[in-house]
């Protein structure tokens, strides 16, 4: 009986600890965007070879992967985690992986108008 309280409590933690770190996931897809944005707006939007193309190409699956698909996913199952995590000894890692999966499911209506406003800014330039 014991054994299996502390089998528990340890499934427990251990949920709690991960559902903060696949909360970070699409935050982490976030920063990105904003670091991919903020580099075309001061270099520009010409490509030197092809594999800085193919490189774009890559980055736009991944992102779009992860934010607009995967905040989803992602979100929903860290939030399972974190609410089986709850009443662990690390209840605040559940509780701020449960806050930001909960502000994940923003995340692709927050996206959508960065990448428009700086798509209209382009389009002064020219």
């Amino acid at each position: 009986m014991k054994n299996i309280s502390e089998r528990q409590a340890k499934d427990r933690r251990a949920a709690a600890i991960l559902s903060f770190y696949i909360s970070l996931i699409p935050l982490s897809s976030l920063v990105i965007f904003a670091i991919h944005l903020a580099i075309v707006n001061i270099r520009g939007t010409s490509f030197e070879s092809a594999l800085s193309f193919l490189g774009l190409i890559l980055l736009m699956i991944y992102l779009g992967l992860t934010i607009y698909i995967g905040s989803y996913i992602i979100s929903i199952g860290s939030l399972i985690c974190g609410i089986r995590g709850i009443k662990s000894e690390k209840k605040k890692f559940a509780i701020i992986g449960i806050i930001i999966s909960i502000f994940n499911f923003s995340l692709p209506f927050l996206v959508s108008p960065v990448n428009e406003l700086f798509l209209k800014w382009d389009k002064r330039d020219e």
